[in-house]
């Protein structure tokens, strides 16, 4: 038999705390000999070993109840400490997830910014290439502008200088700065052009 703590052992001498053996009714189950009927085999039963005494049979079953409730405190203990392991796992698994989650959910930051940071690069050099083209056009339209302006101009001075060649040549005159001499007179171009309003 197995040596049991003093927290597995009955309150009182004699009684288990298992159901088997606390359900016994000690005025029922007692039993009474009447020795006269016995006769002989009382005294046969002296020399018989301890063990299958009355006495005897009695702390075997409590035995057995001990046991019993030592092994259904271990497999308590057991479903416990299984119960704690899989908290342990369910801890664990939930842990990963979260940290998976996490995980995912920064990959998915990271994404966007580096989105946002394309698509921003990608206006800055669409600006830029629209400032370059405006820039372009601008010039290109300044530098026609500034040929039609000579042109008009040009076009103004070479009717001006026909008109003052046709004048002159209309008139006698060689050049616009030398005077026409006649008869010991000197007219200028201008002073004639003046005089007739033209």
């Amino acid at each position: 038999p197995r040596a049991l703590s003093a927290s597995h052992t009955p309150a009182v001498m004699g009684q288990s705390e298992c159901k088997g053996c606390s359900a016994s009714d000690p005025t029922t189950d007692t039993v009474t000999v009447k020795i006269g009927a016995l006769g002989g085999t009382l005294l046969a039963d002296a020399g018989a070993s301890p063990k299958t005494s009355p006495k005897h049979q009695v702390p075997e079953e409590q035995l057995e109840c001990q046991e019993e409730q030592i092994k259904h405190l271990e497999m308590e203990r057991a479903r416990e400490e299984e119960g704690r392991r899989l908290e342990v796992l369910e801890q664990q698994r939930l842990e990963h997830g979260r940290a998976a989650e996490e995980q995912r959910l920064e990959r998915e930051r990271t994404e966007v910014q580096a989105r946002d940071v394309q698509r921003t690069l990608e206006q800055a050099k669409l600006a830029e290439r629209t400032a370059a083209e405006r820039a372009a056009a601008e010039a290109a339209a300044r530098t026609a502008e500034e040929a039609r302006k000579r042109a008009a101009e040009e076009k103004t001075r070479k009717d001006a200088q026909e008109k003052v060649d046709g004048f002159l040549k209309t008139k006698g005159f060689k050049t616009i700065s030398m005077p026409r001499t006649s008869c010991f007179t000197a007219s200028y171009p201008l002073h004639v052009a003046v005089q007739e309003n033209k």
